[in-house]
């Protein structure tokens, strides 16, 4: 799920200009990308049909959040890298984040638990010839998604899901108040290879300016279509920011590819690009990613 890295953006472009920034994976980050990448190359072949589970699902990539919850008892992790870049009014910026992840866990039929968190971001503005920076870890996050109709996400799908985040983060890319999130996404099956998607999506964050909270409210839709191993999707959002300092409008579209090895149905990897539809969105979103269910 990319909310996250949308929701630093969106605070920096409050507070006049989105951030920059980019150097090399730490050695952490890297480590930590080759050990997902390890244990789902060594995890077992068997197909989730074979297993008794659900089909797979992950919530990455895209805006949006899937109506599908795990089986109770399994386990699903999910990273990614992820970069955007804005140009505007004497301002260009860049912003990366490594290891952006969700850890997710079935606890009843249709309940399942997540914790959601970025380990680095990067982020750097230069204005005039003059630079400036900040970096670190990202808030925490923790989600419950209920499903209310068919958790595996099969027919017409309907969940509600819940995100509290935490004021963990460094300055300049945490918050620094708690913040929270109320969804509502759901999906139809077109045919047995296509599917219409759709997340309403209500949030409660803190003013740029400090001091209180307010609404932002989003909307995402999409459809996506399986082609053997690979499944291409795409989606418009948009998104209203009511800050008191600032009202911010944001749109965006975006296209994502994602894969499924035949051998490995329990393993994904996938990539994303979102291209800004107005002036105060990002020019360009990038995001590359891999899931795996255990």
């Amino acid at each position: 799920m990319a909310y996250r890295f949308w929701r630093q953006a969106r605070r920096r472009l409050h507070n006049g200009s989105l951030s920059v920034g980019g150097e090399p994976v730490t050695r952490t980050i890297s480590r930590l990308a080759a050990a997902c990448l390890l244990a789902g190359l060594i995890a077992s072949p068997a197909s989730a049909q074979e297993s008794g589970q659900r089909p797979f699902c992950a919530d990455r990539p895209g805006k949006g959040s899937p109506t599908c919850t795990l089986d109770p008892g399994v386990f699903q992790a999910e990273a990614g890298f992820d970069y955007s870049h804005f140009d505007q009014a004497g301002v260009e910026a860049e912003e990366f984040g490594y290891g952006a992840m969700t850890l997710r866990l079935g606890l009843t039929d249709s309940l399942e638990g997540q914790i959601l968190w970025t380990p680095y971001t990067v982020a750097r503005e230069t204005v005039g010839g003059l630079t400036d920076d900040s970096r670190g870890s990202g808030d925490l996050g923790v989600s419950l998604r209920q499903n209310l109709l068919n958790p595996d996400g099969s027919g017409a799908s309907v969940a509600l899901q819940m995100i509290v985040t935490a004021p963990t983060g460094a300055d300049g890319i945490g918050a620094g108040v708690w913040e929270g999130s109320l969804m509502l996404p759901v999906s139809f099956e077109l045919t047995e290879e296509a599917a219409l998607t759709g997340m309403v999506e209500w949030d409660w964050v803190g003013d740029a300016g400090g001091g209180g909270h307010h609404s932002a409210w989003s909307g995402v839709v999409g459809i996506e279509h399986g082609l053997g191993e690979l499944t291409l999707a795409g989606e418009l959002w948009v998104q209203r920011d009511d800050d008191p300092s600032k009202t911010l409008t944001q749109a965006s579209a975006g296209v994502q590819l994602m894969w499924t090895p035949a051998s490995l149905h329990d393993l994904q990897f996938d990539v994303g690009v979102d291209f800004g539809l107005n002036e105060d969105t990002p020019d360009v979103a990038l995001g590359v990613g891999v899931a795996k269910r255990f």
